[in-house]
């Protein structure tokens, strides 16, 4: 039985196959599956799942990973997400702030 609450809690439909079986997200993307043998609710739901440049630079910035913004957008850039949504001096303000604490936290921590 697959769980259908993550899906649910997004708005999408769980994935299933042709028949309208549930099935496992990875087992629908194994290497063996071709697209056109995936259901069309399958691949929209994955498709969906991606996060956004903005919510991947939020969790860049939380994850200690980049020491200014400047190498946060390069990895950013690196991992295929643009960039051109991180301008304003809220938004920037905010992710200096993320990063700052995830700097301070790794202190913390003896890292």
């Amino acid at each position: 039985m697959v769980a259908t609450a993550p899906y649910a809690r997004l708005g999408l439909l769980a994935p299933t196959n042709r028949q309208g079986s549930a099935v496992r997200p990875e087992a629908a993307w194994s290497s063996k599956t071709c697209l056109a043998t995936i259901s069309p609710r399958v691949y929209r739901a994955a498709m969906n799942l991606r996060k956004t440049s903005l919510e991947r630079a939020f969790d860049l910035a939380e994850s200690g990973k980049c020491s200014d913004l400047s190498s946060l957008r390069a990895s950013l850039k690196r991992e295929g997400y643009s960039d051109f949504q991180i301008t304003g001096g809220q938004l920037l303000g905010q992710l200096r702030s993320k990063i700052k604490a995830a700097k301070e936290s790794g202190r913390a921590r003896g890292e």
